[in-house]
């Protein structure tokens, strides 16, 4: 998934302000939790993984994440390890790219 300058700019409320940190880093986890569960056909790792990804990235506001995980667990259901290392990829662009503002 190709990312755009928009994606890379996400406008989150001052009152996640200390949980946005928490949130990046559990997707760095995440990205290296990826790596191993598609390195060993683990699927179902990567569908709940993803998941998760989905579902916390749009509570924060990182809506380029929730695609990435809505796309990881549809990547997972269809076993599809070519797919799931293309979009490991990109959040992990994603991650050391993207930029936070914090608006009230």
């Amino acid at each position: 998934m190709n990312i755009t300058e928009k994606d890379l700019v996400v406008e989150v409320k001052e009152k996640y302000r200390d949980l946005v940190p928490i949130f990046l880093n559990a997707r760095l986890s995440d990205v290296e939790k990826l790596e191993v569960a598609v390195e060993f056909s683990d699927f179902e790792t990567v569908g709940l993984i993803g998941h998760s990804i989905h579902g916390a990235g749009g509570s924060y506001g990182f809506q380029f994440a929730s695609k990435l995980g809505e796309e990881l667990e549809a990547a997972a259901a269809r076993e599809n390890s070519t797919e799931i290392i293309a979009i490991i990829n990109s959040l992990r662009e994603y991650l050391a790219s993207v930029k936070v503002t914090y608006i009230d």
